[in-house]
């Protein structure tokens, strides 16, 4: 996996994952299977700033390309950060 993040200004950032994988499958006695895939997930996190915590929240649109082409969705993320102590 490999990410790439944009500040936009200094709470909005841009960003982009770029996601493969290879895989085998055993299907029967010595036969196997492979399947491969390749994401690439843009995306925008937002972050509000409070008193004593910042609030995270996040969308990004994963696209299959290649052997994944056609496969899609909407990923939201939500972060809390604050101080431990």
């Amino acid at each position: 996996m490999t990410v790439v993040i944009g500040l936009v200004n200094r709470n909005l950032n841009a960003l982009v994952e770029f996601v493969g994988s290879a895989e085998q499958s055993v299907v029967s006695s010595g036969v196997t299977e492979n399947s491969n895939s390749f994401i690439i997930n843009p995306g925008l996190r937002y972050a509000i700033d409070l008193k004593n915590l910042q609030i995270v929240p996040g969308i990004s649109v994963p696209i299959g390309i290649g052997p994944s082409k056609g496969e899609y969705g909407v990923m939201a993320y939500l972060s809390f950060e604050h101080n431990l102590f």
